[in-house]
């Protein structure tokens, strides 16, 4: 069975990308084709940091939720996630070699520890605190937000390195470009199926498969890239 998208996940929708680009998936142990995704470019990029962009500075959006009502939302992400976890394992597995059985340890079960880890964080750690000054006086210490992120990973550990990136950046109120390697594709579409399911906000989460430089090269040059 091959898994062919015809789209990217931007803004919360599966969008046509701008050209006929794209990123076929072979097997690592076969070399059969297992599937084949659109290959953004600069434009697909700037599509999806604008609606990132958006998405962070909406006055009622993610960035402004308070930290239980975004602490749900990584958590639906993580169930979510769960039920995904086989189709996860079998594709990165499909894709890079790695054994399931080991898999099932990493790329099945660390992505929705991890969301469910920061949704915990933020919960119990406050948004301002005062701490007393070794001297005199006190100083103020603020957790904000820092903008749009922007998230490339590399296809050893895929998911396991793409939610050490996108999960903690969601939790603190950041809105999310990811490129996944070009290596590992199939997987990160199961992503966005996941993050669609699970109501994230348009924008939150966008996800840009890219071949050769072209893609990464303009994330991470891209004025509207706070990080």
């Amino acid at each position: 069975m091959t898994h062919n998208y015809d789209s990217l996940f931007i803004d919360g929708v599966w969008a046509k990308p701008s050209s006929s680009q794209v990123i076929q998936a072979f097997s690592a142990s076969t070399e059969e084709l297992l599937g084949a995704v659109p290959a953004a470019d600069e434009t697909d990029v700037d599509a999806a940091v604008a609606a990132a962009r958006k998405a962070f500075d909406d006055p009622s959006g993610w960035s402004r939720w308070e930290p239980e009502r975004r602490a749900a939302a990584l958590e639906r992400f993580a169930l979510e996630i769960e039920a995904r976890a086989g189709d996860i394992v079998t594709r990165v597995s499909g894709q890079n070699g790695m054994p399931v059985r080991f898999g099932r340890l990493t790329e099945g079960m660390v992505p929705a520890k991890i969301l469910r880890y920061y949704a915990d964080m933020i919960r119990q750690t406050k948004a301002t605190e005062v701490r007393k000054s070794l001297v005199f006086g006190s100083t103020e210490v603020r957790r904000e937000p820092l903008g749009v992120v922007g998230a490339i990973v590399p296809w050893n550990f895929p998911q396991t390195l793409t939610f050490f990136k996108v999960a903690p950046a969601l939790a603190a109120g950041c809105t999310v470009v990811l490129k996944p390697s070009s290596e590992t594709v199939l997987d990160a579409m199961v992503v966005a199926e996941a993050a669609e399911a699970a109501g994230l906000p348009p924008g939150v989460l966008n996800i840009v498969p890219g071949s050769g430089r072209t893609a990464g090269a303009r994330l991470v040059s891209h004025p509207d890239v706070d990080k």
